[in-house]
């Protein structure tokens, strides 16, 4: 009795409930939630059909692209922006789904391969992916708490491209955290704020 009379009386402080208040739910998506990174660069993501999310990113020089995730991990479509005009430089997958919804969500320490093909303007190719989900931990992102898993997931290119997401289950959503190829390290970004989109 006496925890919960202290957890409740934390609760009900000002400052900490107005934080818990600011931070975004699941349901935000639908209107947008932003991401902020250390680099300057932001991301926001939206619900554009179901189990699609669409990522509208600026990179800390200006630059920008358009993603599509299916379950929010994904990768579907990805484009180079230019003042928010797509440049005709894009990624396509196809994991030969009739639905983003027929993609798997992830499960905590297991894994999942795809014979995936990606469409660029070069033409078309074989890219499968692996996918490596890790356990289940926590984050906080500026004073917002979320479950986290972390992904790792390898694409068959010729530089052996890796990256590293973190998928908050509790949003539906997952952002990059690093990537390297063949001869590169990887240089983590983090997460340093989140925010309802317009906030």
């Amino acid at each position: 009795m006496k925890h919960a009379l202290c957890a409740l009386a934390l609760a009900t402080l000002p400052g900490l409930a107005n934080a818990q208040a600011a931070c975004p739910v699941a349901a935000d998506l639908e209107r947008g939630i932003r991401i902020t990174f250390a680099d300057g660069g932001t991301e926001t993501y939206r619900t554009a059909a179901p189990g699609l999310v669409a990522v509208t990113g600026v990179e800390p020089d200006g630059t920008g692209f358009l993603m599509d995730l299916g379950q929010g991990v994904n990768l579907i479509y990805w484009e180079a922006t230019e003042s928010g005009t797509p440049t005709g430089d894009y990624l396509r997958y196809d994991y030969n789904v009739l639905s983003p919804t027929d993609l798997p969500l992830p499960r905590a320490g297991k894994g999942w391969q795809s014979a995936a093909t990606v469409t660029t303007p070069d033409g078309t190719r074989d890219e499968p992916q692996t996918y490596g989900y890790g356990p289940m931990s926590s984050i906080t992102i500026g004073d917002c708490a979320y479950a986290m898993m972390e992904i790792e997931i390898a694409y068959a290119t010729d530089d052996n491209y890796v990256e590293m997401v973190r998928y908050l289950p509790e949003l539906g959503l997952s952002y990059l955290v690093w990537n390297h190829t063949d001869g590169s390290e990887p240089e983590p970004v983090e997460a340093t704020g989140i925010a309802r989109a317009g906030k």
